[in-house]
């Protein structure tokens, strides 16, 4: 039996005074410590960290990024074309070096940009945004998850 879940929604503004109503679909039930494998989730570190992201353009169009893996620590997002990379990024293990997981991003991209970062195991999490009409600005943090091993 279940004793809580995590549910990811994405909704689309609705002018003032609106309802806005979501519907679920292909729930996806993992276990803990492992990342699910679908089109807008990119799963590094043999699925420990749990990456996906959220878009707006400069014509109020949102969505969701979809993932794709390079390595087994780098991967990337597309928004619009599969041919048009717009966030890259890696999370390695710098445990032996100050006990932390490190995320790296780099953007190709002046969209609003949002990334969240779960680490399976610890249920931890990393944010980034990226404001509308903003080049998207390289991250390094050497600090991101402090849950080694």
């Amino acid at each position: 039996a279940a004793t809580h879940a995590n549910v990811r929604v994405h909704i689309s503004k609705t002018q003032a005074g609106g309802v806005a109503t979501a519907y679920f679909d292909n729930l996806v039930v993992k276990p803990q410590g492992t990342c699910a494998a679908l089109p807008d989730l990119l799963c590094l570190n043999n699925g420990r960290f749990q990456i996906s992201s959220t878009f707006e353009n400069y014509a109020g169009q949102t969505g969701v990024g979809l993932a794709q893996a390079m390595t087994g620590d780098t991967g990337y997002f597309w928004f619009f074309s599969a041919a048009n990379v717009e966030v890259v990024l890696k999370v390695i293990n710098g445990c032996g070096y100050n006990s932390s997981y490190w995320v790296y991003a780099g953007g190709l991209t002046d969209v609003e940009v949002d990334i969240l970062i779960l680490d399976t195991r610890t249920g931890d999490t990393w944010t980034a945004s990226n404001a509308l009409g903003t080049p998207f600005q390289p991250i390094g943090d050497i600090q991101a998850f402090a849950t080694c091993p």
